[in-house]
């Protein structure tokens, strides 16, 4: 969630995240601070690929994501000090951007993408075959 949550509140923390991209040298002070924040805001997304950190939650589903967005908006109100608040509606639409579209599969040692819609058939049949273990997903 915090590549979502970071771009969210980038426009109130852009002076902040330009810091950040020069304390994690991935600019450089002749740079403008939108660039600098931007830089710090991929270099955040790089290092989750590079960590394995999913871009999605696998187990999120669309029906659940009010009941989320009030639980956050409701614990974000009351205890923490934060740069911008978020409406109900927009706290949805940042946590529908770790919808997953695509869940991986492993196939024999690599990874390979299945689109959701026939991801159950091709991992039902796999199993079936013994070509694959029954995928073990984090919830993150």
């Amino acid at each position: 969630m915090l590549p979502p949550v970071l771009r969210f509140l980038s426009p109130a923390i852009q002076p902040k995240l330009a810091v950040l991209a020069l304390r994690a040298k991935v600019g450089k002070k002749t740079d403008a601070e939108a660039v600098l924040a931007q830089k710090f805001l991929d270099a955040v997304d790089a290092m989750n690929t590079r960590l394995g950190i999913p871009a999605t939650l696998v187990a999120l589903r669309e029906e659940d994501i009010p009941a989320l967005a009030a639980a956050a908006c409701r614990e974000a109100d009351a205890n923490y000090p934060v740069p911008l608040y978020m409406t109900q509606a927009i706290c949805e639409q940042v946590i529908r951007q770790v919808l997953p579209d695509a869940v991986p599969v492993r196939v024999d040692k690599a990874v390979r993408t299945v689109r959701t819609v026939r991801t159950a058939r091709v991992v039902k049949a796999a199993v079936a075959r013994k070509t694959v273990k029954k995928p073990q997903f984090a919830t993150n």
